[in-house]
């Protein structure tokens, strides 16, 4: 870790001495999916899963970053081989005095996927990084957090649910004319997502919407769209809440998007770019993000996204439970940013999780 970290970034600091004091004592299992190392299961035939599946090169930063720490890991490519480890006693067999789970797995389709592990582990009794299960689907659900959010005042993009078996939740749907994104409702990595998702609304379009809710078997969140900047704020997330700047997403070298969007095809590229978003509503995307994630009860580390007009307007358009901490991650730019090493941002997610946990006393 550089001696030299800026201002305000001393509590990152205190957190990895902390996580030094344990780290021969802790054993991490990260259960991740990879491209080439997971045997998909349910997959959808537009766009496929594994984009939110690690690389064989992403997965590698990862342990490695976390050994660097002096911690022992090892490795689950998928669920059931861990689901097995834990129920025959072979995970047992490799305890340590501490013990996480750290999980990024989802393989398969549909609600709640990414809470499998978390809730399993949970039966059992083992500690597991990021949020609690109930937590983590709730955040992968658009439309509800959406709601919650906005019946709490924050500043959220307006948004509609539709349901190829029910229609239109509510009273009504959008307003004819309104610009809108359309977006399967379970999702994150911009699956279901091309630039034809950007309409104006009619109702010529519901036959539409409703292709897209069978195509990928969930609703669909139908949420105004904002022309602007798009920005994301990591959120430390312990007793004190703490965030340092959002970060922001550039296209082709502009950060001003004004009707763009990260497709699914730029997202599986990685065909974007980060930098230090200093815009006039810096400040308040910053406040409203810490305030998202105490009411969502994010754990650790939490990702809250919005949009930004040119005007300096914000609105919460996504929500993540449990960010990319790979190297090319807005995470990872802003402890780049802060003269913090990749391997400092494992160990902020491990002592957060370890102290939620109990592990840790931060």
């Amino acid at each position: 870790m550089d001696d030299s970290v800026p201002a305000g970034s001393e509590v990152i600091r205190r957190y990895l001495r902390e996580l030094q004091n344990i780290s021969s004592d802790l054993r991490v299992a990260v259960v991740a999916n990879t491209k080439s190392g997971t045997e998909k299961g349910v997959d959808y035939a537009a766009h496929s899963i594994d984009t939110e599946f690690f690389s064989e090169g992403e997965i590698e930063e990862i342990l490695y970053a976390i050994r660097s720490l002096g911690i022992y890991a090892d490795l689950y490519l998928d669920e059931d081989k861990f689901i097995m480890d834990v129920i025959t006693g072979r995970f047992k067999s490799k305890a340590k005095k501490f013990n996480l789970v750290y999980t990024t797995a989802q393989n398969g389709v549909g609600p709640g996927r990414k809470s499998l592990i978390p809730a399993f582990c949970n039966l059992h009794r083992i500690s597991v990084t990021g949020s609690n299960p109930y937590v983590v689907s709730l955040c992968r659900h658009k439309y509800h957090y959406n709601k919650i959010l906005a019946a709490l005042g924050l500043s959220v993009a307006g948004s509609w649910l539709y349901s190829e078996t029910s229609g239109w939740a509510g009273a009504s749907p959008p307003r004819e004319g309104m610009k809108v994104i359309v977006k399967p409702t379970y999702e994150s990595a911009s699956i279901g997502i091309t630039e034809t998702s950007i309409v104006e609304y009619s109702r010529d379009l519901d036959s539409q919407i409703k292709s897209l809710s069978s195509l990928f078997q969930q609703p669909v969140t139908v949420q105004q769209f904002i022309e602007g900047f798009e920005v994301e704020v990591p959120v430390f997330c312990h007793r004190n809440y703490l965030s340092f700047f959002p970060v922001g997403i550039q296209l082709d070298g502009n950060p001003l998007l004004g009707e763009k969007i990260l497709t699914y095809d730029r997202v599986y590229n990685d065909s974007y770019e980060f930098y230090k978003y200093e815009g006039p509503a810096a400040e308040t995307v910053i406040s409203t993000a810490v305030d998202a994630a105490k009411i969502l009860g994010i754990t650790a580390i939490g990702r809250i996204d919005f949009r930004i007009t040119e005007g300096g307007d914000s609105y919460i358009t996504d929500v993540s439970t449990n960010p990319h901490l790979t190297t090319f991650s807005s995470c990872s730019f802003l402890f780049s940013q802060l003269s913090l090493r990749h391997a400092d941002l494992l160990g902020t997610w491990l002592a957060l999780s370890a102290s939620s946990a109990g592990i840790l006393g931060l």
